[in-house]
C-alpha cells in the first residue's frame, strides 16, 4: 500500500503552538516545508540564532561550510521577513556567531535594523573572531545605537564601538535598564558617552573590555550597580553616581 508523504494540514493555531515550542533555526526550516507552514515564523517574538562553539578541524573547508550554512539561515529569515507587512513586536533577539571578516557586516547590519524596526526589548550580540587584533572585530555602526529606542536590556560581546561622541542630539538608549559588555573595544571616550546616553540605566557590567586610551570614566545618576572585571585602565573615575549601591572594581590596572 502506498504511503502518503504529504504533510498533514493542521489548523493555524496548532501550527503556531508547534512553532513557538521550537528553537529559532528549526522553526525557520519548518516554515520552508509547505505553503501552509510558510510565514508561521512571523509569530516568533524571541529569536535566538546561536552558531555554537564549532570544533575546529584540520580542514578549514569543513568549518567554513558549517558557517556558510548558518549564514544562509540568517539570509533565509530576512527573505521571509520581506513578505510580512506587519511583523509582531520582538521581545528578544540574540545572535551568537563567529565573525570572519567585513563581508558579513551587511547581514549583521540588516539583522540589527530588522530587530530595531520591531521594537526589540532585549538585544544580545556576540561575534567571536579567530583573530585578537582589534581591527578584525566587528564595529557596531552608530546608526544601530541611535535607533535603539526600545531596548531595555543590552548585552554585547566581542565587538568594537568607536563612533559615539558628545554631539548626539538625544539619548542613545532612553529605555535601557541593564548593560552588559564583555570583550568590547572602546575608542576614545566612547564608553563615557555610551553610558551618558542611557539616562535610565541601573545595572552595568564590564568584563575584559579594552579602552584606547586606557582611561575608564563613567558618569550616571541612575546607576545602582556597576561591576568592572579584568578591564585594562590606567585610571578609573565614577562621578554623579548618587544612587550607586554596589561597585565592584577588579580592574587589570596598567602601569602609567
Amino acid at each position: 500500500m502506498a504511503v502518503s508523504t504529504l504533510l498533514p494540514h493542521l489548523p493555524d493555531p496548532v501550527m503556531h503552538q508547534i512553532i513557538l515550542l521550537l528553537p529559532t533555526e528549526p522553526a525557520i526550516r519548518m516554515s520552508c516545508l509547505s505553503k501552509q507552514w510558510e510565514g508561521v515564523w512571523s509569530a516568533l517574538r524571541i529569536l535566538n540564532f546561536d552558531e555554537g562553539n564549532q570544533p575546529q578541524h584540520d580542514d578549514d573547508d569543513v568549518d567554513n561550510y558549517k558557517h556558510a550554512k548558518f549564514i544562509n539561515i540568517l539570509v533565509t529569515y530576512l527573505e521571509f521577513r520581506k513578505k510580512d507587512n506587519q511583523p509582531p513586536l520582538l521581545d528578544k533577539f540574540r545572535l551568537c556567531m563567529q565573525y570572519l571578516n567585513a563581508n558579513e557586516d551587511a547581514i549583521i547590519g540588516k539583522w540589527l535594523s530588522n530587530s530595531l524596526e520591531r521594537n526589540v526589548k532585549g538585544l544580545d550580540i556576540s561575534l567571536r573572531s579567530k583573530h585578537q587584533e582589534v581591527e578584525c572585530y566587528y564595529c557596531l555602526p552608530r546608526m544601530a545605537l541611535v535607533n535603539a529606542k526600545s531596548v531595555t536590556n543590552l548585552k554585547l560581546e566581542c565587538l568594537r564601538i568607536k563612533d559615539i561622541d558628545s554631539a548626539e542630539p538625544e539619548p542613545i538608549f532612553p529605555s535601557l535598564k541593564t548593560l552588559s559588555l564583555k570583550t568590547v573595544y572602546f575608542d576614545g571616550e566612547v564608553l563615557f558617552y555610551l553610558i551618558l546616553g542611557c539616562p535610565s540605566v541601573e545595572y552595568s557590567s564590564l568584563t575584559s573590555c579594552f579602552f584606547e586610551p586606557p582611561v575608564f570614566h563613567v558618569s550616571s545618576s541612575s546607576l545602582k550597580s556597576l561591576e568592572v572585571k579584568n578591564c585594562n585602565a590606567q585610571h578609573i573615575e565614577v562621578d554623579k553616581a548618587m544612587n550607586l549601591e554596589s561597585f565592584v572594581n577588579k580592574l587589570r590596572v596598567l602601569d602609567p
